[in-house]
């Protein structure tokens, strides 16, 4: 496998595949055939190229969400043209190649393949735990080192010649587990998790709930069963905040939606693996960190720690915790705070507070102002 190769991966040996990738955010809705059919256009103009230059490899285009389609003839999986004369994908992509001067024939060589990021995930951790025989914490330590191996490669091969590319195969892959396996901290991995001082969070098992919106204390499940209303300006600041490795808090008073834009911003990072952290008390510090650090924490493969309700109950360790995680890299910190316990927290300075609020006009409409502080060093993006 070459990452950035002729096309996003190239597949190379006996079945060679050019797979070009197109992501995109579930909130976004589906593509429609006319997007995709500019997609398969591009691919094709690009393998014909590599065709006449002699290099092998059918066309497939990979797509985080479906085809805005109703047709219930397409599947994953299909080719452009095995889809039925008059299908609304294949018309588009044959019109758009008419208009483009692509090679029809190409184009309906294209597969189409639909691969959720939630679902590759958890295929991807299913077979490492059925290959090697490992733990589903252990497996996802193996699944993040074979992630920076693709993301090195990536690097490498940015402006390399075709001569020169990075590329992986079974045997460097399999190097890649070895180490990954030769260094793993079980106990660094479990303390955290079997003492309840944290859990992964899930934002894949809906969690329905007929009192929703009666005034219930949102969970990551609400979102997964959508019934959580997306506050994209908030969640575009908490996201770029935490992306530019500052320590991020949602503030504001009682109800008016901290927990569910926490979850909701995290699910707009799904780069991050996620932890939610239950117990923060000065003592659970120290395993929190080994269990980032176990993770193998790193700018390419982040590991975040998301904690709600900082400052009541047992989640008084949040300064300690951002202290210490100050020093580990790759390493994420959101938390939600209520307005009136943010003069508990002595290391607010070196965070960014995104304040959320209701204004006049209802929670439907967002306003921003961002306000920094040179007093404090704090920035504050009011919505």
């Amino acid at each position: 496998m070459v990452p950035e190769g002729y096309e996003d991966y190239s597949l190379e040996g006996g079945n060679a595949d050019q797979v070009q990738v197109k992501s995109r955010q579930v909130s976004r809705g589906h593509f429609t055939p006319n997007e995709v059919a500019g997609f398969v256009t591009k691919v094709c103009e690009a393998l014909q190229r590599r065709r006449d230059d002699g290099a092998a490899g059918a066309p497939v285009l990979m797509l985080e969400v479906g085809v805005a389609t109703t047709d219930p003839d397409w599947g994953s999986g299909s080719r452009i043209g095995e889809l039925p004369a008059g299908h609304p994908l294949r018309s588009a992509v044959l019109a758009r190649a008419q208009r483009e001067g692509v090679p029809a024939g190409v184009c309906e060589e294209t597969r189409i393949v639909v691969a959720p990021w939630g679902e590759v995930r958890a295929e991807a951790a299913r077979l490492v735990i059925e290959c090697y025989g490992v733990l589903p914490q252990e497996a996802e330590v193996v699944l993040r080192a074979l992630r920076h191996e693709v993301v090195s490669c990536i690097d490498a091969n940015a402006h390399a010649p075709a001569q020169q590319r990075a590329s992986l195969d079974r045997t460097s892959l399999e190097g890649a587990v070895a180490e990954a396996l030769g260094v793993l901290n079980t106990g660094g991995l479990e303390e955290a998790l079997t003492a309840g001082v944290c859990e992964p969070v899930d934002l894949r098992s809906p969690l329905p709930d007929a009192r929703f919106y009666e005034g219930v204390s949102t969970q990551p499940g609400h979102v997964a069963a959508g019934l959580v209303v997306s506050r994209p300006g908030i969640q575009e600041a908490v996201v770029a905040a935490s992306e530019a490795g500052s320590p991020v808090l949602l503030a504001g008073p009682s109800g008016v939606g901290k927990s569910a834009t926490l979850w909701m911003s995290l699910r707009d990072m799904p780069g991050v693996l996620w932890f939610r952290v239950r117990r923060l008390r000065d003592d659970d510090v120290p395993a929190l960190i080994r269990l980032v650090r176990a993770y193998g924490a790193s700018p390419e493969a982040p590991v975040g720690l998301a904690v709600d309700s900082v400052g009541l109950g047992a989640t008084s360790g949040w300064d300690a915790l951002q202290r210490e995680l100050a020093a580990v890299p790759g390493s994420r910190l959101v938390g939600s705070v209520r307005t009136e316990d943010l003069a508990q927290l002595s290391a607010i300075a070196d965070c960014v507070v995104v304040e959320v609020d209701l204004d006049e006009q209802g929670p439907g409409k967002v306003v921003f102002q961002q306000v920094r502080s040179s007093s404090t060093g704090r920035a504050a993006l009011r919505a």
